[in-house]
């Protein structure tokens, strides 16, 4: 079993909220929650857009800080969105 720090804010974050809390909160399942969690996966960007409509998490919590030049790529299926590392109001 993994006994990992939460290492990025977004890690924190799901670890004090709790994995059956956070999923509610961030429309996800608990597995998916906890394997995010335990750093075995980061979430698609398109979960990721959710994450942050949802919570106080940036982009740059869950995928680290921006890169210039490096973008989140987003396809729903009807156009392509490009994602900087933190979404403002």
């Amino acid at each position: 079993a993994h006994r990992k720090t939460p290492e990025t804010p977004f890690q924190r974050y799901l670890h004090a909220l709790g994995d059956e809390r956070a999923a509610q909160a961030l429309g996800a399942r608990r597995r998916t929650v906890k394997s995010w969690r335990l750093g075995d996966r980061l979430p698609r960007p398109t979960e990721a857009v959710r994450i942050v409509a949802r919570s106080p998490i940036t982009l740059a919590d869950i995928y680290g800080e921006h890169d210039e030049g490096r973008r989140v790529s987003l396809d729903d299926g009807k156009r392509t969105h490009n994602v900087c590392a933190k979404l403002t109001d």
